[in-house]
Order: structure tokens, then sequence, then C-alpha cells
């Protein structure tokens, strides 16, 4: 529960930073205001460099992000923690859509379906999920519709 607390102070105080250099940029001349233009572009490629870091990723992995009890698909969210994990039944799962840290689950006889974000690479996010629901139920599942 601390890492969480520490997360989302980082993202709040990564929030509070940019809304300043936003304003400094809008109410200051052009010496300032190119620096604290320069300035928001480099925290917003940290902060995504950050995202994408591997130490980002070792701190969820996907073994615990994902998994199955029964016959039910647990998906757990990065950031929606404190709330329940999306549960889906494996005979459920229509197709699956797979993309760079993204995840689309479609479901059956309805076309509704969930998006889902994960700093995980589209090989390593299908990788995982044949394994967890099995090479021939997967193999039936629809990829990438």
């Amino acid at each position: 529960m601390k890492n969480l607390k520490t997360l989302k102070l980082g993202y709040f105080a990564f929030v509070i930073v940019m809304v300043a250099l936003f304003i400094t940029t809008l109410l200051a001349d052009n010496g300032v205001s190119t620096g604290a233009a320069l300035g928001s572009a480099g925290l917003v490629f940290l902060g995504f460099s950050y995202l994408r870091s591997e130490r980002h990723r070792s701190k969820f992995p996907l073994d615990t992000l994902i998994e199955r009890e029964g016959e039910v698909v647990v998906f757990n969210q990065i950031y929606k923690l404190k709330e329940e994990p999306l549960k889906i039944g494996v005979r459920d799962i229509h197709a699956l859509n797979f993309a760079h840290h993204y995840l689309g689950v479609i479901l059956n006889n309805n076309g509704r379906g969930y998006d889902l974000s994960f700093p995980y690479k589209e090989a390593e996010l299908k990788a995982h999920l044949r394994a967890i629901i099995g090479e021939e139920t997967f193999d039936k599942i629809r990829i990438n519709t």
C-alpha cells in the first residue's frame, strides 16, 4: 500500500509542476517562456521514459497483473489497484486485440469489451495469455480482429 501512495504522490507532483510551468509560459516573456516550454517538454519525456522503463515494469510483474482463477481470467489494473479486478470467464472471451502496452478483450455475443493498459509489449502479453488460457482455448479465440 505504501508503493501506491508514493506512486500517486509522484503523479500529483508531476501534474503540479506541469501546471506551474504552463502558467509560467503564459505569463512570462520570451526568454523565460522558452525555458519553461523546454523544461516541461523534458519533464514529459522523463515521465514517459519512466513509465516504459524496466524499473516500472519490475514493480508490476505480468504474473500478478493477469492471472487465472479456475475458469476466470483476472485482469488487475495498475492504476486502479484499489478497485476490484476485472474478472472474465475464459469461455466469454470472443477476441483479444494486442498492441504495444495495450490489450483489448472483446466478449462473446455482444461485441462489448474492455481496453486495458499494461507496461508490456504485444509479444509478452500474447505469450502470457497463451500460457494462462491454454494453447487449445487460445487458438479458438480471434486475435486482432
